[in-house]
């Protein structure tokens, strides 16, 4: 979802954008100006304003979202069982927080001891590309939380030299 709905203009029926402003708010604001203006130095921007800009999913962008899936969740629910329905949730909510923590830290580091494991290590790096590859129009990698998304749809990239050499100077080794 974060592909479309955060990064392309009008994938939803128009309906949705007329009943929730707030869904053309998120993409314009993640899209075009936390990946467009700001972040141009992906852990170091020095605007107070892009500091901080779109880098939580917000109550409403998660209140939108389960109403989205609500109606498919309690047809689950109803006809095959609610067990799905409950895991699909939970997911969506430990989504959600996942992102929000490590989001914030990969573009403001605060050094946790968490980020030094090899899992936050790993998804730091990815996102990287995504945001070095966005710069130059090409949307991969945009499955920050569950990267195997992206080997699904055939949209993740490897790092390039180039990018190899940025990680390192700074400090994303």
């Amino acid at each position: 979802l974060h592909g479309y709905v955060l990064h392309q203009k009008n994938v939803l029926p128009a309906f949705l954008y007329r009943w929730f402003p707030a869904i053309e708010m998120e993409r314009y604001e993640h899209a075009e100006l936390h990946h467009g203006t700001y972040y141009t130095v992906f852990n170091n921007e020095q605007d107070p304003i892009g500091k901080d800009l779109a880098q939580r999913i917000g109550w409403k962008t998660t209140l939108i979202g389960a109403l989205f899936f609500l109606p498919w969740m309690l047809l689950v629910a109803f006809f095959v069982s609610p067990i799905p329905s409950v895991v699909f949730a939970c997911v969506g909510l430990l989504y959600v927080l996942t992102w929000n923590t490590i989001h914030p830290e990969m573009h403001q580091p605060k050094r946790p001891w968490w980020s030094k494991l090899a899992p936050y290590r790993y998804l730091a790096r990815y996102h990287f590309v995504h945001h070095d590859a966005h710069r130059k129009g090409v949307h991969v990698n945009e499955n920050l939380v569950l990267p195997f998304v992206d080997y699904i749809f055939g949209r993740r990239a490897r790092p390039t030299p180039a990018q190899e050499l940025e990680m390192q100077r700074i400090g994303l080794q």
